[in-house]
């Protein structure tokens, strides 16, 4: 079997624009809210599995960065100081309403059904923050001319600041008192970051019966060079490893190992086994894949088996395919 793949460099970037101006056009087309379409958009985009992720992200936060200065250079000129004092019994009364009634009856209304706690819903109600988007949504209507008796735009802007001043302030001692703060989590990071990490790749090797490393001290084993053993599991303990940690049978070596960055080439695929289906009820060695097939891993439920030849692939199983494209050129 002889596969081909058409490769374009660098024009992941011109496809994810392309994407987001068509979802723009077509919810502006059908009457809906553009911003949220492109917005919810980006969220589906970032939690999905597409190539070149790790060369879009830089660049679309580059993007996200100039975007907010330009909005906030852009609110800068659109302010002015001396009409806010007038304004702020209302923006304050709007905050109120906002924080006490309105978002968290929405937050409630939507996460309950999803089963998520009362101290979830609490916390999320009050971490609602207000940012520049709802400036710039102040910004669009007064820019199509409507006749409005309030300032709208000043008074949106006061109520983001009244808003990220107050929750914002509150907002550890509000998880502290609901227990929302979970100590061993790492939260430095936002939704931003979605690319995985590849500066380092662990892995498990079992040590059977038998194995040249049984009865070995990790200073006598050939480990693969780069790599670095960490530490051993052997039943519910953990050990770290030094160079005199001896190797059991029954034990599992967790190894640091440099990560593998593939081609353009090389893919992943994965293939569910339904009913009916060819492979269904047929050992690995049965299926006489091509040269550059390889099944690398099996996935029964929530067990993952590493196959060898053996292996029989029954219905419900997800098989996870290695293909070399140009192997097979």
């Amino acid at each position: 079997m002889i596969y081909t793949s058409l490769i374009a460099e660098g024009l992941e970037m011109v496809f994810v624009i392309a994407m987001v101006l068509g979802c723009y056009g077509l919810t502006s087309f059908v009457g809906g809210n553009a911003f949220l379409s492109v917005y919810l958009f980006g969220i589906l985009m970032g939690n999905s599995k597409i190539k070149k992720k790790e060369i879009l992200i830089p660049f679309f936060d580059g993007v996200t960065s100039l975007a907010q200065i330009l909005i906030f250079f852009l609110i800068g000129l659109l302010t002015f100081p001396h009409q806010m004092p007038e304004i702020i019994p209302t923006a304050l009364a709007i905050v109120a309403f906002l924080t006490i009634i309105s978002r968290p009856v929405a937050v409630f209304l939507l996460l309950k059904p999803m089963k998520c706690s009362n101290r979830q819903c609490w916390l999320i109600s009050w971490a609602g923050l207000r940012g520049a988007s709802s400036s710039v949504f102040a910004i669009t209507a007064v820019a199509a001319g409507i006749s409005m008796k309030q300032d709208l735009f000043h008074i949106v802007f006061m109520v983001s600041l009244f808003s990220v001043a107050i929750q914002g302030t509150f907002l550890p001692k509000v998880a502290q008192k609901l227990s929302m703060i979970d100590d061993t989590a790492d939260v430095s990071k936002t939704f931003n970051d979605y690319q995985e990490e590849t500066s380092l790749q662990l892995m498990r090797m079992y040590i059977p019966q038998g194995h040249e490393w049984d009865g070995k001290k990790i200073k006598e084993v050939n480990i693969p060079t780069g790599s670095l053993a960490l530490m051993i599991k052997r039943g519910e303990e953990m050990i770290l490893t030094k160079g005199n940690t001896e190797i059991c049978a029954g034990d599992s070596v967790i190894l640091s190992v440099p990560p593998y960055n593939t081609n353009e080439t090389e893919q992943l695929q994965e293939k569910r086994i339904l009913s009916g289906d060819k492979w269904c009820n047929k050992s690995i060695a049965q299926l006489h894949l091509s040269r550059n097939e390889l099944i690398a891993m099996v996935i029964r439920g929530e067990e993952a088996i590493i196959p060898d030849g053996k292996t029989v692939l029954k219905e419900q199983d997800v098989v996870v395919m290695y293909r070399d494209m140009a192997a097979g050129k």
